[in-house]
């Protein structure tokens, strides 16, 4: 065990070693980018190709030996692509088995385990071979919650189990009752989607409750439990998607003494369709509420409370433009200089406000052709693709020669394959497309 922490230890240290030689590269760069007389000239991005090598360098031997074994009985391949997902994000190397095809011989060399199943019993035997394997000092984490049966109520004392409800909890929110997630202990935070996602049920004293149930009466929902010399810790909590990656990242960090993985900890703040052309006449909201035309409840209420917001919370603005709302998906493609002063004064605002600008579309209609287009409405193909948006290239250099428009927000968040190649082949100097995070629908 002591050569084990010190390995563990200068693992970290080469970390973290790592993390301020990055932040000492960023922060050399915001120095170049905003000069020290408080200008902000232009910072080159690394080429495509800078980027392929350094991106090769930071790849290069985390996966050679596994650390984890992923052990899934594939009842869920939508959670096994996450948590595969997962593992990969934090640079942890990890190996996978069926669990059919589990044994104690699958975890020589392992020092954590990840186990996804339904149900316990698809391990058999393998579950006290798994147990036993922790308490040599091994670490194992429960990434889904199994179906109550015999194999979990056989192992749950080990766990830290006392006893769990026949039905399911009523999750409501979830509180952090100790340091977990960075800045995720000073508020609970609703959820709205729990509905069965977890078990009510009751832990002895010994485990750390890192996660519960928001309400008087608390559903421990990620804790931790020593077993001899290593650890399980689990998550009582099946709900999955990118926007609760964070939680299974965390929790997985509780396996050792120490733990490192990268964080980006920032925000980017879209304003989509904007600049674009406003709207004619009344909205009837508006209307009621502020006895103004669209247009003039844009210039006079919107813009400038959003432009105080930004001030207020130091939000930097990437707002993504649209020529036209025309509905023309076949070349060539006309200008639009009916509304071209409010696009050069919307814009103007945000280039003011330090934020950026970015290509949303020549008008809103999906960029998708022929039989990927979904029920939407199809462009004639991906050559008029192609061509209104060099159409709407040559507008936002008209309005703006002197910003470099590097973003691209794809219309009604869809995007197909082929066009985003073509996309990214024809214009270079676009390095970041951008939509949505959680899907809708």
């Amino acid at each position: 065990m002591k050569n084990h922490a010190r390995l563990v230890l200068k693992d970290v240290l080469i970390l973290l070693g790592a993390f301020a030689a990055l932040a000492l590269a960023l922060v050399g760069r915001e120095l170049i980018k905003y000069g020290s007389h408080g200008g902000a000239p232009e910072t080159p991005l690394l080429s495509r190709e800078e980027w392929d090598v350094l991106n090769a360098v930071a790849q290069d031997d985390w996966s050679s030996t596994p650390e984890c074994l992923y052990i899934s009985d594939g009842a869920y391949p939508e959670t096994d692509a996450e948590a595969a997902e997962i593992l990969k994000e934090m640079k942890v190397s990890f190996s996978s088995v069926s669990a059919e095809d589990f044994d104690a011989s699958t975890l020589s060399g392992i020092s954590t385990a990840m186990l996804n199943l339904e149900d316990l019993g698809s391990l058999g035997g393998g579950i006290t071979d798994l147990l036993d394997w922790v308490e040599k000092g091994g670490g194992l984490m429960i990434y889904r919650f199994p179906k109550k049966g015999p194999y979990l109520e056989f192992v749950a004392g080990r766990l830290g189990i006392l006893g769990m409800d026949e039905e399911p909890a009523d999750i409501e929110g979830i509180h952090f009752p100790v340091p977990f997630m960075i800045g995720g202990t000073l508020c609970d935070y609703e959820i709205t989607d729990a509905d069965e996602a977890s078990t009510a049920l009751l832990l002895d004293e010994s485990c750390e409750v890192y996660m519960e149930s928001s309400g008087e009466r608390p559903v421990p929902l990620i804790w931790k439990k020593s077993v001899g010399e290593g650890c399980a810790v689990v998550m009582n909590f099946n709900l999955f998607g990118k926007q609760y990656r964070g939680f299974r990242a965390a929790a997985y960090s509780l396996l050792g003494d120490a733990f490192a993985w990268p964080v980006i900890n920032g925000s980017a703040f879209f304003l989509d369709d904007f600049p674009a052309p406003v709207p004619y006449g009344e909205d009837r909201f508006i209307a009621r509420d502020y006895g103004l035309y669209t247009m003039d409840f844009m210039t006079r209420i919107w813009w400038p409370e959003m432009q105080e917001l930004a001030k207020k919370h130091g939000i930097l603005y990437t707002g993504t433009v649209i020529e036209s709302y025309s509905d023309d998906v076949s070349a060539p493609f006309e200008r639009n200089n009916a509304d071209i002063a409010r696009h050069r004064y919307f814009g103007d605002g945000i280039l003011s406000g330090g934020g950026e600008l970015g290509y949303h579309g020549y008008n809103h209609m999906p960029l998708v052709t022929g039989a990927e287009s979904g029920g939407e409405k199809p462009w004639s193909g991906s050559e008029d693709i192609l061509a209104s948006l060099e159409e709407l290239k040559g507008f936002c250099k008209d309005l703006f020669p002197d910003e470099n428009f590097r973003v691209f927000a794809p219309a009604a968040n869809i995007l197909s394959e082929n066009v985003r190649r073509l996309i990214t082949a024809r214009f270079p100097e676009i390095r970041a497309i951008s939509s949505v995070y959680i899907p809708e629908g």
